[in-house]
C-alpha cells in the first residue's frame, strides 16, 4: 500500500518494474469459463434497469469576475515587462507549487465555465473545488475535486484558456488554482453559468489500417455505436495473470468488457527469468473466445541486448532520436537491415529498434490469424518523459509510431490492429491516418469525470476520434460522467494496488467493493455479458 499512497499523492501512476527482472503477486486461480459460457451469445447488449441518478440541475444565470491583485495582493509581480511584448496588465505570480483559493456562493448546483488570462514557459495551472468555503490550512487536506490544469507556453503575450462543464454546487464554493508546474502569472479569473456542452460522440468510424480485417472493422463500428451512450469497462491485468480480473467478478459478479494486458515481459530484451511463462496471448485468445474484447499496452523495455534495457529513461542509455533514419526500411528483411547497419546507412539504434518491431509482430501474428481485433496501445504517456520513447525529440516519438504501425500493417501484414494513443499532449500525436482511439490515462482521489481532459483529447486530432479513460486509478461513477455528459467509450482501472493486495484478492480502499458493484451494475456500464458476440 505504500506504493499506491505514492503514486496517488503524485496523481500518476508508474510500474512497481525498477530492474530487469519483474516480481509479480502469486496468481490467484486460473479465470474460469464458466461464468459466462453458460449465456447464450446475445445479438444485442441487454443493459440492467438500474437508472442514472437525477441531480435536478436548474441552470440559473450567474457571472463573477475576480481582480487578482485586489484579492491576493502579497502575490502581485511587475517581473515580465522584459519578456512580455505588451506589459499593460496588472497580474500575480505563483510559483511552482503555491495556490491560492477564492470563495464563491454560487445561485444553483449547476455547470459554470471557467476563464483565465495566464502567462508562463510550459506551464501548468491546476484547478480544483470543493463544495465548501475552506480556510487557506484546509485546502489539500480537505476533499478537493481535480478538475484539469490549464496550460501556457510558447507565446509572449497572456492567454485566454476556459474549461467548461465544471460542476459547482449551490452556495459555498472554494475554487483553488495552483501552479503544478513552472510558476504562472495570472491576470484574470472569470466564472459563468452555462449549460452542459455538447461534444462530438457521432463517430463514423475508418480504421487508420485500410487492409484491417472485415471483424476488426465490425469491432470498430460497435465502439463507435456504444461511444456516447454507454461506457465499456476495462481492467488492467497483472501480466500474464488474470488476478484483478478474478477480483472484479468477487466484487460485482461480473467481468469487464475489455481485458487490458501488456505485453511488457514480451520486449526482444526483456531478461527476467519469468520470460518463459509468458502467457499474454493465451490469455487473450482465452478472453476473445468467451465473448470479450482484448486491450494490449506494451511498455517496451528498450532495444539494447548487450545489457542496460529497461523502459525508463533513467534506467537505459537508449537514444530514441538516434533511432530515427531517412532510410526507408518498410520492405527491408533482417538480412537487409544488417547490411545497411554495417555499411553506415544506418544506426545500430535503428537496427535494434527494427528487430524488437519484427519481434513482437511474430508474437501478435498468433492473434492476427485467429482474426482477434486487439485494442493496441504502445508508446504510452511520453510527455511525462519517463520512458525511454518519450524522452527524446516529439518527432522521434512520431517517427517510430509511425515505423511500427507501417511495418505491422505493409510487411507484417497484421490486420486486427485498432490503434489507442495514450497521451494528452498534441506535440506527440501521430495524425489521424495512424491513430484510431485517444487515450487519457486520469489518476484522481476523488470522484471526477474528467471532462475537462475529455475536451481536450478530443480537440487534438483534426478529424473525430473516439476518446477512452485508458487507465485510472479511481473507477469514475457512471452518474457523474452523465452529469457532465463525459461519455468516455471505455474506463480502465489500473492493476495492482489499485484494485488487490499482495494475496491477488481484492484489497483496495480507494475502488471499495461497494463502489465496483454498483458500477459494474449501472445502467451507463456495459460489462463482459453484454457486449456483442463477433
Amino acid at each position: 500500500m505504500k506504493r499506491l499512497a505514492l503514486i496517488l499523492m503524485v496523481f500518476l501512476v508508474m510500474s512497481s518494474a525498477c530492474s530487469t527482472e519483474i516480481s509479480y503477486p502469486d496468481e490467484p486461480p486460473v479465470f474460469t469459463t464458466a461464468a459466462i459460457t453458460d449465456k447464450p451469445p446475445v445479438e444485442h447488449p441487454v443493459f440492467t434497469e438500474r437508472r442514472v441518478h437525477d441531480f435536478g440541475i436548474v441552470y440559473r444565470p450567474f457571472f463573477v469576475e475576480i481582480d487578482m491583485v485586489s484579492e491576493f495582493p502579497d502575490k502581485k509581480s511587475d517581473g515580465l515587462s522584459d519578456i512580455l511584448n505588451d506589459d499593460d496588465k496588472d497580474y500575480i505570480k505563483l510559483l511552482s507549487g503555491e495556490s491560492i483559493s477564492y470563495q464563491i456562493d454560487t445561485p444553483s448546483s449547476q455547470h459554470y465555465i471557467l476563464e483565465v488570462e495566464i502567462f508562463g514557459d510550459n506551464s501548468a495551472l491546476g484547478v480544483y473545488s470543493a463544495s465548501q468555503h475552506l480556510e487557506a490550512n484546509e485546502l489539500f487536506s480537505a476533499t478537493l475535486l481535480e478538475h484539469g490544469a490549464f496550460y501556457s507556453g510558447g507565446t509572449q503575450k497572456f492567454e485566454t484558456k476556459t474549461m467548461e462543464s465544471i460542476f459547482l454546487r449551490d452556495r459555498a464554493n472554494t475554487v483553488v488554482l495552483k501552479a503544478i508546474r513552472g510558476d504562472v502569472y495570472i491576470c484574470a479569473l472569470k466564472i459563468t453559468a452555462a449549460e452542459l456542452s455538447e461534444r462530438r460522440y457521432d463517430i463514423t468510424p475508418s480504421p487508420a489500417d485500410i487492409n484491417a480485417s472485415e471483424k476488426t472493422r465490425v469491432v470498430l463500428e460497435y465502439l463507435a455505436d456504444i461511444y456516447g451512450r454507454h461506457v465499456l469497462t476495462a481492467q488492467h491485468c497483472t501480466v500474464n495473470t488474470n488476478v484483478e480480473i478474478n477480483a472484479i467478478y468477487e466484487a460485482t459478479g461480473r467481468y469487464p468488457a475489455i481485458r487490458a494486458g501488456d505485453m511488457v515481459n514480451y520486449s526482444r530484451c526483456y531478461g527476467g527469468a519469468d520470460k518463459k511463462d509468458n502467457r499474454e496471448i493465451e490469455l487473450s485468445e482465452q478472453w476473445a473466445d468467451n465473448g470479450g474484447l482484448v486491450m494490449l499496452s506494451w511498455t517496451w523495455f528498450s532495444p539494447m541486448p548487450t545489457g542496460g534495457s529497461h523502459y525508463y529513461a533513467a534506467d537505459t542509455a537508449f537514444d530514441i532520436n538516434a533511432a530515427v533514419t531517412r532510410q526507408d526500411l518498410l520492405s527491408a528483411d533482417t538480412v537487409e537491415l544488417e547490411a545497411l547497419n554495417e555499411f553506415g546507412k544506418i544506426s545500430d539504434e535503428t537496427l535494434e529498434l527494427m528487430k524488437d518491431i519484427d519481434d513482437m509482430a511474430r508474437h501478435l501474428k498468433q492473434l492476427s490469424e485467429r482474426d482477434i481485433p486487439v485494442l493496441w496501445r504502445p508508446l504510452k504517456q511520453p510527455e511525462l518523459k519517463w520512458f525511454w520513447w518519450g524522452a527524446g525529440e516529439p518527432e522521434s516519438y512520431i517517427y517510430v509510431w509511425r515505423l511500427m504501425f507501417e511495418r505491422f500493417h505493409l510487411y507484417h501484414e497484421l490486420d486486427n490492429l485498432i490503434w489507442v494513443w495514450a497521451s494528452e499532449n498534441s506535440r506527440y500525436y501521430p495524425g489521424d491516418n495512424y491513430v484510431d482511439i485517444i487515450g487519457v490515462d486520469c489518476y484522481n482521489l476523488t470522484d471526477t469525470s474528467n471532462v475537462v481532459r475529455l475536451d481536450a483529447a478530443q480537440n487534438i486530432p483534426s478529424a473525430k476520434k473516439m476518446t477512452a479513460m485508458s487507465e485510472s486509478g479511481l473507477l469514475p461513477n457512471p452518474d457523474i460522467l452523465h452529469r457532465d455528459n463525459a461519455m468516455w467509450l471505455f474506463t480502465g482501472l489500473f492493476k495492482g494496488d489499485f484494485l488487490v493486495g499482495d494475496n491477488g484478492l481484492h484489497a483496495s480502499a480507494l475502488n471499495l467493493k461497494d463502489r465496483l458493484e454498483y458500477i459494474y451494475n449501472h445502467e451507463l456500464t456495459v460489462a463482459l455479458d453484454e457486449v456483442i458476440r463477433f
